[in-house]
C-alpha cells in the first residue's frame, strides 16, 4: 500500500476490528494534496503506529515569526477541512505565524448494528490518535525553532485540546484558540466546559451561533462565557464572529481580520509588556543599592 493510500485510510486500519463503526480520515490522497495547495506549503509526513499522516506546513513570512499555530479543523468536517484551514493558515502565515495543519481521523459514527461497548472503544482510539497528533504537531513547530506556540481548534477538535492541555500540564506555555467549540461527545458536554474552566491560560473564543446552522450547540457561548468567569479565568477572550456565518471558504478575510487582531491584542501585545516589564526589572536590580529606586 502507498503512503497516500495509507493516509486515507489510516483510522480504517487501525479499528479494523470495530469496522461499522471505525474512523475515518479527513480523505485526500497525497497527490490530492500536492494540486490542491500552493507550491510554497510542505507537506510534512508524520508517522503513527505503522502509518503515516500528512500535515501541511506554512514558513512565516517574516525573518522573526510571532510564533507557531497548529490548526485543528473540526473532526466532522470530512474533506472541508483543506477550506476550513486554507484561509486562515495562509493569512497568519503572511502576517508572520509559522502554520502547520495536521490531517486528523474523523469522529466515529454510532449506529445500531454497534455495541455500547464498541461505540465506546471506536471514540477511545479516534480520541488517542487525535491526542498523538496534537503531540506531534506542536513538537514539528518546535523543531522548527518556535518558542510560541498556539493551538487553534475547531468545531469538535476543540474538546480534543482542550482535553490534551488539561492532561498535560507542561503544556501551560501553550496558548488556545477555540473556533466553534463541539463537545466531542454530545451526551457528555460537561466535560467540555468544566476543562475550559479548570484551564489556566491564555484561551479566545470565537463563535458563530448556531454552528452548524440549524443545530444548537451545547454547550453554548453563554455557557461557556459564565463557567470561564466563575472560575476567575481572567485570561479567556469570547467574541462573537463579526459576519454572519455563511460556512467555510476558501476566502474569509473577515474571519482573518479579526483573529489576527486578537492574537496582537490577547497574546503577541501582553507578551511584549511582559519582557519589557521583566528587562526593566532586570536593569534596576543590577543598579547599586544606593541608586535604586
Amino acid at each position: 500500500m502507498t503512503k497516500s493510500r495509507s493516509c486515507i485510510f489510516l483510522a480504517t486500519l487501525l479499528v479494523a476490528s470495530l469496522s461499522s463503526i471505525s474512523s475515518q480520515t479527513q480523505a485526500y490522497s497525497l497527490r490530492q494534496l500536492t494540486d490542491a495547495v500552493p507550491a510554497d506549503t510542505e507537506i510534512v509526513m508524520l508517522e503513527q503506529s505503522d502509518n503515516s499522516y500528512p500535515a501541511l506546513l506554512q514558513q512565516a513570512e517574516r525573518a522573526e515569526a510571532h510564533g507557531g499555530l497548529l490548526i485543528l479543523t473540526d473532526t466532522d468536517s470530512d474533506t472541508q477541512w483543506l477550506e476550513q484551514s486554507h484561509a486562515i493558515r495562509l493569512h497568519l502565515a503572511e502576517h508572520g505565524w509559522w502554520t502547520l495543519t495536521s490531517q486528523l481521523p474523523l469522529t466515529p459514527r454510532n449506529n445500531s448494528e454497534t455495541s455500547a461497548e464498541q461505540q465506546e472503544e471506536a471514540h477511545t482510539l479516534h480520541k488517542e490518535q487525535v491526542q498523538q497528533r496534537i503531540q506531534q504537531g506542536l513538537q514539528t513547530l518546535r523543531e522548527r525553532e518556535q518558542e510560541r506556540l498556539l493551538i487553534l481548534a475547531i468545531g469538535r477538535s476543540a474538546a480534543q485540546a482542550i482535553d490534551y492541555l488539561h492532561q498535560n500540564p507542561a503544556e501551560s506555555d501553550t496558548r488556545l484558540i477555540i473556533i466553534n467549540p463541539r463537545p466531542a461527545d454530545d451526551q457528555n458536554w460537561a466535560l467540555l466546559l468544566r476543562q475550559l474552566a479548570e484551564l489556566d491560560i491564555t484561551l479566545l473564543d470565537l463563535y458563530a451561533e448556531p454552528y452548524p446552522p440549524g443545530e444548537i450547540a451545547i454547550p453554548d457561548a453563554r455557557m461557556r462565557r459564565n463557567a470561564a468567569t466563575q472560575a476567575g479565568r481572567t485570561n479567556y477572550h469570547q467574541s462573537r464572529i463579526k459576519t454572519p456565518w455563511a460556512g467555510w471558504s476558501q476566502d474569509m478575510p473577515w474571519l482573518t481580520r479579526q483573529l489576527r487582531g486578537k492574537l496582537l491584542r490577547h497574546i503577541i501585545e501582553p507578551d511584549q509588556q511582559a519582557a519589557e516589564q521583566a528587562l526593566t526589572t532586570e536593569n534596576i536590580d543590577q543598579l547599586p543599592p544606593g541608586v535604586r529606586r
